[in-house]
C-alpha cells in the first residue's frame, strides 16, 4: 500500500495567475510526491495530477484534465482497473 495524505483545500496563492487547492499527495521515492489539485489557470477550471520534487517544485510529468471531463476520465480509469 502506498503512502497517502489527503489534504482538503490546501490553498496555495503564490502565483497571480494560478489558485490551487490540493486534495491528495502520494509519496514517491526520493522525497517526491504525486499531487492531485484543482486549479483555476488562465480562466480554466482544471484538475492537475503532477509529480512534485522534494524541493517543492512541480515537474513537467503529469496531466491536466478539464473539470467537465473528470467523470468520464474516472469511468475510463475504473474500466482499465477492471481489465
Amino acid at each position: 500500500m502506498r503512502d497517502y495524505a489527503h489534504n482538503n483545500f490546501e490553498k496555495n496563492n503564490d502565483q497571480d495567475d494560478c489558485e490551487e487547492a490540493v486534495f491528495g499527495r502520494f509519496l514517491r521515492g526520493g522525497g517526491s510526491e504525486l499531487r492531485i489539485s484543482r486549479n483555476v489557470y488562465e480562466g480554466s477550471d482544471i484538475i492537475d495530477l503532477r509529480l512534485w520534487l522534494s524541493n517543492g517544485r512541480p515537474t513537467r510529468r503529469g496531466v491536466t484534465v478539464d473539470v467537465q471531463d473528470v467523470d468520464a476520465v474516472i469511468g475510463c480509469l475504473r474500466a482499465a482497473q477492471g481489465v
